[in-house]
């Protein structure tokens, strides 16, 4: 149960002293002293202004006060990524977009919206020319949650795996065919061998599920996503700021491991594409 301290503490959170505070000891601890040289030269912000809100984080277990240092408690940790991402996404445009998916992720992963603030905007128009850019230079992987059927971006991706790269991929249960049969039109085009088709085909694990997003991570180091809401959809957020891309990353892996396997929609599952696609091409 949350204690009376910490409740009125919460009421004043957006006060300016008790938020200049928290983060400046977001990184670590600090100093009473060397805090007070750093908050002193705001003219709002007084030595008894200091000295009342630090006491105040402490007796609401805020920060923790040891010799002379302080320092953030798990529970301050928290309070400030809160306001952080509150702050963020104040003048966020696609925040109604973000429904869906927020009420989607556990409650772990939900501070991370606060990164499409920062991510570049790219509109769906001209993302498939982002899209090949941005394949031509994966190199070890990629993880996808989509609905893309388009021939020439999957004879890019099959070109990766044929070099070594993998994937993983989320789709809705109504997309599996078409990308089937697409993907089949693309080996077709680059004409390949049977036991290429095969090798390509060891690289790839498609799971099923319907999500509120697409998005993609390539080689750990470029993310992109799109929300989704019903028929609405907002640009893909782009980035490379790896804790944004790290946090996309958990996002798939989290829609992963409750998407359903292959297996319940194409008999013999991954085994079951390669049969389909070796008798087709």
């Amino acid at each position: 149960m949350i204690s009376k301290n910490l409740e009125n503490l919460l009421k004043e959170s957006i006060l300016p002293s008790r938020l200049r505070i928290l983060r400046a000891l977001r990184d670590g601890e600090v100093n009473i002293s060397d805090l007070q040289r750093t908050l002193k030269n705001n003219k709002d912000m007084p030595l008894s202004t200091i000295y009342r809100s630090i006491n105040s984080l402490v007796d609401a277990g805020v920060l923790k006060k040891e010799e002379g240092v302080l320092s953030l408690t798990p529970i301050g940790y928290i309070i400030v990524d809160a306001v952080d991402c509150i702050d963020n996404l104040v003048y966020f445009e696609y925040l109604d977009l973000a429904a869906d998916f927020l009420s989607s992720l556990p409650s772990e992963l939900r501070f991370g919206i606060k990164y499409l603030g920062i991510c570049e905007k790219v509109d769906i128009t001209t993302f498939s020319s982002f899209s090949f850019q941005a394949l031509e230079s994966v190199r070890y992987g990629g993880k996808y949650i989509d609905r893309i059927v388009d021939k020439e971006l999957y004879k890019v991706m099959i070109e990766k795996r044929l070099n070594g790269a993998t994937e993983k991929v989320i789709s809705p249960e109504e997309i599996l065919m078409p990308k089937i049969e697409t993907e089949i039109a693309a080996l077709k085009e680059l004409g390949l061998s049977k036991d290429k088709i095969r090798e390509v085909w060891e690289r790839v694990d498609i799971k099923v599920l319907k999500a509120p997003v697409q998005m993609g991570v390539l080689d750990r180091r470029i993310g992109a996503m799109m929300l989704i809401k019903g028929r609405l959809f907002s640009p893909f957020f782009v980035t490379t700021e790896k804790e944004a891309v790290r946090w996309m990353e958990n996002v798939f892996e989290y829609y992963w491991d409750i998407a359903e396997p292959i297996g319940n929609y194409i008999e013999g599952g991954i085994e079951g594409i390669r049969k389909i696609i070796l008798e087709r091409v």
